[in-house]
């Protein structure tokens, strides 16, 4: 360590430590931006691994979750009725005669027809319960809460809304 003899040492001192305060403060400004900058990418990718990871749970037709979604939320929801001691049911449906529709009016009615259950049964299911598209013309139905009586009411409501909500095509057909 060297000893001030003057003011000019002085002031060639605080010069010195001046320009260093002066580029640390550049250095630690450009580290703060670089910083923002890799916080917005990452939340960039973390939104799109977000929209991909529901994408691979989304039924693309229906726009209801799939397999993988309703096998997801079924060991979900069992593991919490364990827990909870609290019932939790489960009903299946499928369209009758789905074969005959395809057959007769064409593929693309019979996605409609599917489009068209699926909003009708998401429609009369509580927001705690969850639709899913199985397979083919085959829904699950999740009801976290419900004991056998409860499932058949929810099911019973959902059969009466689907007999007086008919699929109605552009030519004024019903399905």
């Amino acid at each position: 360590v060297e000893q001030i003899q003057n003011p000019e040492d002085l002031a060639e001192l605080l010069h010195t430590v001046a320009g260093s305060a002066m580029l640390l403060k550049q250095v630690i400004d450009t580290t703060q931006h670089e910083l923002n900058e890799t916080r917005q990418q990452l939340d960039k990718v973390s939104s799109e691994l977000e929209h991909s990871q529901a994408l691979a749970h989304t039924e693309p037709l229906t726009g209801i979750g799939n397999r993988r979604a309703m096998m997801d939320l079924i060991t979900r929801e069992i593991a919490r009725s364990r827990c909870t001691k609290e019932p939790f049911s489960l009903a299946i449906l499928d369209i009758d005669h789905f074969k005959k529709v395809n057959d007769e009016y064409g593929h693309d009615v019979g996605d409609q027809a599917l489009v068209h259950v699926a909003k009708v049964a998401k429609s009369s299911i509580r927001e705690t319960d969850e639709i899913c598209r199985y397979g083919g013309e085959e829904f699950v139905v999740t009801l976290p809460g419900a004991n056998a009586e409860g499932a058949h009411f929810v099911v019973d409501r959902m059969r009466g809304l689907m007999e007086r909500t008919p699929l109605i095509m552009k030519k004024g057909e019903l399905v």
